[in-house]
């Protein structure tokens, strides 16, 4: 079956930490709402156990393969919308997710836009009260920090000669205090854990050093 999964087959390793860390495993019939799902491959880990999953990208290419996937894995309680992560949030109110995911997608945004999103995610009931929250996104630390142009403070437009594939692209770059005082002022975020997530890995020839920010916790 693994075979037939297209594009990434496995979930992040730290959700993996976090959904059995968290004793999610242990808990059906949550509402799990991922923004950045790309095909699905983190939403699989919680659908396997009996969970409504929701997955928002940007890219109607990788919503396309995870319709496709969750149908060969016959998991019924899906859905995946094809949306800016900010348009989204405006669109759609009371979905009232359990489990609120934001892997490697806040990101692409500004600190501003990030937190209007946060602010229209709690304005508009997007998730419940109490809901699991986890996070991942680029620290200072990261290789590409300072790389391209910068537009405002921590934030670049990455070259079209980046090694990552990510041309053009606007990345946003956070502090571990940055980014906890954002998640307690606009989703009240408690009984957080904070990880510093460093790793090589190798992009067209060339081992680059990653380092990122994952944290999870309850909010709101």
């Amino acid at each position: 079956m693994l075979k037939d999964i297209k594009g990434l087959k496995f979930p992040d390793d730290f959700f993996i930490k976090f959904f059995f860390k968290q004793t999610l495993h242990e808990e059906s019939e949550l509402k799990y709402l991922e923004f950045g799902c790309s095909n699905g491959n983190n939403l699989m880990l919680p659908a396997q156990y009996g969970n409504e999953v929701v997955g928002v990208d940007i890219n109607p290419n990788v919503i396309e393969l995870a319709k496709q996937n969750f149908k060969r894995l016959s998991y019924d309680n899906s859905q995946f919308y094809c949306s800016d992560m900010c348009n989204f949030v405006k669109n759609n109110k009371h979905i009232k997710a359990d489990v609120f995911m934001l892997p490697n997608v806040a990101c692409y945004i500004t600190k501003q836009d990030f937190i209007a999103f946060l602010q229209k995610v709690v304005s508009n009931q997007v998730i419940k009260q109490g809901a699991y929250f986890f996070l991942r996104l680029r620290s200072l630390k990261d290789f590409r920090f300072g790389v391209g142009q910068q537009i405002e403070k921590d934030t670049f437009i990455m070259p079209e000669d980046s090694i990552t594939n990510e041309a053009g692209a606007l990345l946003t770059f956070y502090s571990e205090w940055g980014i906890v005082e954002i998640l307690k002022e606009h989703l009240s975020l408690r009984n957080f854990n904070i990880f510093e997530v460093s790793s090589q890995n190798l992009q067209n020839d060339t081992v680059i050093n990653n380092v990122d920010i994952v944290i999870w916790g309850i909010v709101n």
